[in-house]
């Protein structure tokens, strides 16, 4: 089994580190609060000091991390992996990033003879927990082709998009559409509800017309019951819309409705949501238009 480094044991980094330790990698695990290591080291992982602890016996190091300004700083920046990491290590980037910081984090890591895929993932939390995350791909084929043993540790459903970056690409296009869908679908239903529509009807409507969606599935149950407690937070929303513009501006793609649902999680976070569940977002809506989807109780 290859020795396995960890970074980044945050909601999603946990779990999947968990499960890597179940399926009998050797780990060791770094994050900047004390007692996510603790936790981990209580599971069997070993405790490193900082990044370049982790580097030094790792064949194989997992990065999950906030942003691109974190990941760089990690991987190349001063007391980065880059300078203590043998040659022919792989990074595994599982954050969500922007394309062209995957490109040049890669072209740096390949100057000491490492090796970079981007390997953003889906399915949140529970995936994480369940060991049933989709994992998006980007990188050298080979590399991926060798590394599927670790991946599938932690997800059911792996895809190889391409080149270096391209992993980031596909997670982009994906919650682009994603964050989206449950923007529409609240801006819809608060529509329906200050018309005199009951909620509960239009969810039974719609789940069986041609407006049906995973958006509308997924997250107006929990609305109508109240609930907004963290999944997919309006933070990790926002950032993700916000990620997908500046790549759309950079290849001159015009991104104006993602531009707009990227806003109204920028209200969400100004209103004090950003901790919430993206379904959050339905309050900034049902504010502006004085109408309440959701349960009063």
């Amino acid at each position: 089994m290859r020795r396995i480094g960890f970074i980044g044991l945050g909601a999603m980094g946990n779990p999947m580190a968990r499960n890597l330790l179940k399926a009998g990698y050797p780990l060791t695990v770094y994050d900047l609060v004390p007692a996510r290591i603790q936790a981990l080291v209580s599971a069997g992982a070993r405790a490193a000091s900082g990044p370049a602890d982790v580097a030094v016996g790792s064949e194989v190091i997992i990065t999950m991390l906030p942003n691109s300004p974190e990941v760089r700083e990690v991987t190349v920046g001063a007391g980065g992996l880059v300078h203590h990491m043998k040659p022919g290590t792989v990074v595994i980037d599982m954050s969500t990033i922007e394309p062209r910081v995957v490109q040049e984090i890669a072209g740096i890591l390949a100057q000491v003879g490492c090796l970079l895929l981007d390997a953003p993932v889906s399915r949140g939390v529970r995936g994480a927990e369940q060991g049933t995350l989709s994992i998006m791909v980007g990188g050298d084929r080979a590399t991926f082709d060798d590394c599927q043993d670790v991946l599938r540790a932690m997800g059911t459903d792996l895809f190889y998009i391409g080149g270096s970056g391209m992993g980031q690409v596909a997670k982009l296009v994906n919650n682009t559409m994603a964050m989206v869908n449950v923007v529409v679908m609240a801006e819809a239903m608060v529509m329906g509800v200050k018309s005199g529509a009951d909620p509960e009807v239009l969810f039974r409507v719609v789940t069986h017309s041609s407006g049906d969606s995973y958006a509308l599935r997924d997250k107006l149950p929990h609305i109508l019951s109240g609930r907004f407690q963290a999944g997919f937070t309006v933070d990790l929303a926002y950032k993700d819309l916000d990620l997908a513009s500046r790549h759309g501006s950079h290849l001159r793609v015009p991104m104006a409705v993602t531009a707009v649902a990227r806003e109204l999680y920028g209200f969400a976070r100004a209103e004090g949501d950003g901790d919430l569940d993206c379904r959050a977002v339905i309050r900034v809506l049902e504010r502006a238009a004085s109408a309440q989807v959701r349960s009063r109780g």
